[in-house]
């Protein structure tokens, strides 16, 4: 096993970059925090999976190369009724627009926020550069805790943590020689330095001004704190043990559930009456279920949603369920289309924050909205 090091950005993307893939089983999910996944290409299957097995709910979105207006509104709209965000980026193709765009206003609301690079290997991606690449056009001083340990064949074998300085293989810790830690001195001790500028620990914060090492237990909570807080977007290597998500899974396990990132508005883009008795924004579609978080839940409503035979089909009235379609930045809410409908819920309460799976007669799309309300509601952020 070679040394840790930040490998190149160059050639094509790694082969097992799946195009499409399973949902995961998430119905009536309060297991963990629920994590928007974005990028220029489908999310590795291993990559979900490895979410799931670590209590992360991942809710993966379409990919946003190419994008539309409309598709990228409905993504952020999704992503902000999560609890973070991931950029799955692939080290040979880089960022591309629309994930860029909807990176930046996630971060303007103060999302917990990570990307994880994927496809590293012999002649395709360098970490290093892949982290200036961030720094540069999505968040200016990221957070960079774990590097890739290589084969002779340059392909990650294993992952190196810079707080502990451990090593992390597919069978469990590995063994740590002293040219580790020697070469990976200084990628140490630029993280010390991040972590320090958001750090609330003044011992923290002062051993790092003299140029002291902190304890691992003081630097683990100091990243954690930064992961968790959204002041600062981390970078992490996908590698074959996965040791990236078991951070990540640290990290954002307490994250509060917070629905007023965004906002119900009406008909005329004016602030809606607190007034519907539930209240949900689309995350995922997969025939014939629509998969849904719940922001709102009134004490009052039903806990059976109206029937195909009950709902209004002519247009809206009091009790219906309504999906309202996402608006466009240019022209918000007002004119866009909304449709009484009904719902039959997956098992379990429909309790705010809850990720349910639910089958609708509609075909729906991410950052969608279903309400049950006496008029429509529109979510925009």
């Amino acid at each position: 096993m070679r040394r840790p090091r930040h490998l190149a950005y160059r050639g094509m993307v790694s082969a097992d970059l799946h195009r499409s893939h399973p949902h995961p089983d998430i119905a009536s999910s309060t297991s963990g925090p629920v994590v928007a996944l974005i990028g220029p290409e489908e999310v590795p299957p291993a990559l979900l999976s490895a979410m799931s097995s670590n209590d992360l709910v991942p809710v993966p979105l379409p990919p946003l190369h190419p994008s539309s207006a409309q598709q990228r509104l409905g993504t952020l709209i999704c992503i902000l009724a999560c609890d973070a965000v991931i950029l799955v980026l692939p080290a040979a193709v880089g960022l591309d627009p629309g994930s860029t765009e909807v990176w930046q206003q996630a971060a303007e609301h103060g999302m917990p926020r990570s990307v994880l690079v994927v496809g590293l290997g012999a002649g395709t991606a360098d970490l290093e550069d892949m982290s200036a690449i961030v720094a540069r056009a999505l968040d200016h001083e990221p957070l960079v805790p774990r590097l890739p340990v290589l084969a002779d064949d340059e392909v990650p074998a294993a992952s190196m943590d810079l707080v502990t300085l451990g090593i992390a293989t597919t069978e469990g810790p590995g063994q740590v020689d002293p040219e580790h830690v020697a070469v990976v001195q200084e990628a140490r001790a630029a993280l010390i330095a991040s972590i320090a500028v958001t750090s609330d620990d003044d011992v923290l914060v002062d051993q790092a001004v003299a140029g002291l090492q902190p304890s691992v237990d003081r630097l683990a909570a100091g990243l954690a704190d930064a992961a968790a807080s959204g002041q600062s977007a981390t970078v992490l290597p996908i590698t074959p043990d996965m040791a990236a998500v078991a951070d990540l899974a640290r990290w954002w396990r307490n994250l509060p559930f917070i629905a007023d990132r965004l906002v119900p508005v009406d008909a005329h883009g004016e602030p809606a009456p607190a007034t519907a008795q539930f209240l949900a924004v689309v995350i995922g579609f997969d025939e014939p279920n629509s998969r849904v978080r719940v922001l709102r839940h009134g004490p009052s409503a039903p806990r059976s949603m109206p029937s195909a035979q009950e709902a209004d089909v002519e247009g809206p009235s009091a009790g219906s369920v309504l999906l309202t379609r996402v608006g466009t930045s240019s022209g918000g809410p007002h004119g866009q289309r909304s449709w009484p409908t009904w719902m039959t819920p997956a098992d379990g309460p429909f309790l705010p924050g809850t990720v349910v799976d639910v089958r609708l007669p509609l075909r729906t799309e991410p950052g969608e909205a279903l309400c049950v309300a006496a008029e429509p509601v529109w979510l925009v952020p």
